[in-house]
């Protein structure tokens, strides 16, 4: 460990060094130290940064860290220095200035010459500029780290903080009692964090967490950025994860994409290491004990959005939801949907018949269905988009020409969701339940869509309201219920993105049960088109549309925050 002297001695060697003064031994002894004493080795690392700000002012530069006691002692030792040097410096007479009248009136000051320096002159500019620099260190709580971005409903225990404004590094912790901010840090990463709640900035790659909540996105480019908790540290490595701590330091991490590092206990004391890998929670108890635990993927807020109020916890959109006339994520219970003939909204239980007009129609009432059809290739094109797009391959169906003279389709398309089984004219066993398994719950809502009927959602649209999140799928149970009279039910689900399609299953039976589709979506996609159509080669003699009851079982967007 240092001396009080040798701080002092290579501090100003360094400084001297770095401006040219020192003699060649001199300089090749702190080569010589540099190489074999790390703390000499932190002390240089420290003042060169320093100087480089100084001589290059507004560039971005991190301070590095010398050890505790060893900055304590040279700011001290400098102090004392200067002191000194004011006490008990040589004094110096200055003259007086002599002053002359001359005849154009100009007067002449002789500027006052001193007779010597001290003896500590250099070395005392020396330790200033050294001073400047524990100076720096110790006030790096002025340094800028991050941006606080956005704030919704926000209260803090002190001022206010402001949206854009700039965060400065520190120990003393910033207290919010509620609402969410954004905070973004200068190496790119970006933490939501939850109120109430008590967090620190460390550096433009890490922060503390005392208790509350955050989420954090960290890009590749940010790829290292850690969070300090009471009693565990995560590390990630390019990842979305949460963070949950409480009064007592336990802690609880899910991390949702890529890989991080997980450290129980104590810096300096750690009690053990887990690589978590997506879909994974891990908790560590107060005590620094860490355990497994159940994945939570909605607990914590992981984006919002001030300007149009809108908070996401990593839910999906619920297009069940969304046709049943709700918001986009939360369901609606009972008998809700959009006529297929009309695009109107409609409540409860309709058994009505209907010919195809060959028409698009825009669904007004529904901001994100962008229209409804019924299809029949028989009719030529089928438009199934505002924009034009075309069905290309639309089958031809009973749309116009309905079994026995009867219309071609008989339901609204409707959301089935904790609804009152005595609304439904049909026999209990005709609702939707597939291999003894319920759908049409809350958890687990049930869109029919009975042949011929096709409806389209504007993805923009739902964009719009989702402030930037990424749409990356379309997710989708189907099939027909357990019935038995379907036994000839044979019925095609077709799904289309910008009118080209992406998915059919063309002889769905009874007998397939529940099948799944998992479609990708790109930011370009503007419409999703999804129709189901009867099956006239293979209706036999119960008739094209007879029990084709096809369900779509909790249909919804993936949706994950941007990079």
């Amino acid at each position: 460990m240092l001396k009080d002297s040798d701080i002092l001695d290579f501090c100003v060697l360094i400084c001297r060094t770095l401006e040219g003064s020192e003699t060649a031994e001199r300089v090749a002894y702190l080569d010589r130290m540099l190489r074999d004493d790390p703390e000499v080795l932190g002390l240089y690392n420290f003042i060169t940064e320093v100087h480089a700000q100084l001589m290059c002012p507004g560039q971005s530069s991190s301070i590095s860290s010398m050890q505790d006691n060893s900055k304590g002692k040279l700011e001290l030792k400098i102090l004392e220095m200067l002191l000194d040097e004011e006490l008990h410096a040589p004094t110096f007479d200055i003259p007086k200035p002599v002053v002359e009248i001359e005849p154009a009136s100009v007067v002449r000051i002789e500027r006052p010459v001193e007779k010597r320096f001290s003896r500590w002159g250099i070395v005392a500019s020396m330790a200033a500029v050294a001073l400047i620099c524990v100076s720096v260190y110790f006030n790096q709580d002025a340094v800028a780290v991050a941006t606080l971005r956005d704030s919704y409903q926000v209260k803090w225990k002190t001022n206010a903080l402001k949206d854009e404004q700039r965060l400065f590094r520190g120990d003393e912790p910033l207290e919010l009692f509620s609402g969410c901010v954004k905070v973004e840090f200068d190496n790119g990463a970006e933490v939501v964090i939850e109120g109430p709640a008590s967090f620190s900035l460390q550096s433009p790659e890490q922060m503390k967490l005392f208790h509350g909540r955050l989420s954090s996105l960290v890009p590749a480019q940010a790829a290292g950025f850690r969070v300090d908790t009471p009693n565990m540290t995560v590390a990630d490595l390019g990842t979305e994860f949460t963070l949950e701590v409480d009064l007592d330091g336990t802690g609880v991490v899910n991390l949702y994409t890529g890989s991080a590092l997980v450290m129980a206990g104590h810096e300096g004391g750690r009690l053990g290491t887990s690589m978590l890998t997506p879909g994974q929670a891990k908790k560590v108890d107060k005590t620094g004990k860490m355990s497994e635990e159940e994945f939570d993927k909605t607990r914590i807020v992981r984006s919002f959005d001030s300007q149009n109020g809108f908070v996401w916890h990593g839910q999906y959109v619920d297009l069940a939801a969304v046709i049943a006339g709700a918001d986009l994520f939360s369901p609606l219970k009972g008998l809700h949907g959009i006529d297929p003939l009309t695009g109107a909204n409609v409540s409860g239980y309709r058994y009505l018949m209907r010919n195809s007009s060959g028409k698009y129609i825009k669904a007004e009432a529904n901001k994100y269905v962008d229209g409804v059809f019924i299809p029949d290739g028989d009719l030529g094109d089928n438009v199934i988009t505002s924009e034009g797009h075309i069905f290309r391959d639309c089958p031809g169906t009973a749309g116009v020409r309905g079994y026995d003279g009867a219309g071609q389709n008989s339901h609204d398309i409707l959301v089935f969701c904790d609804y009152d089984v005595s609304e439904v004219r049909l026999q209990e066993n005709q609702l939707p339940i597939f291999k003894e398994v319920n759908a049409g719950t809350a958890g687990f809502p049930a869109v029919l869509v009975h042949s011929n009927a096709g409806i389209t959602f504007d993805l923009d649209s739902i964009r719009k309201d989702i402030s930037g999140l990424l749409i990356k799928s379309f997710q989708t149970s189907f099939g027909l219920p357990d019935i038995d009279e379907l036994m000839y039910a044979d019925a095609c689900v077709t799904v289309m993105v910008d009118g080209e399609p992406r998915y059919i299953e063309k002889n769905l039976k009874q007998e397939d049960g529940l099948m799944s589709m998992v479609i990708d979506i790109s930011p370009k996609d503007r419409f999703l088109t999804i129709a189901v159509t009867d099956n006239q080669e293979s209706a036999g003699e119960k008739g094209a549309i007879d029990n084709d009851y096809v369900y779509l079982v909790s249909p919804r967007l993936d949706v994950a925050v941007s990079y």
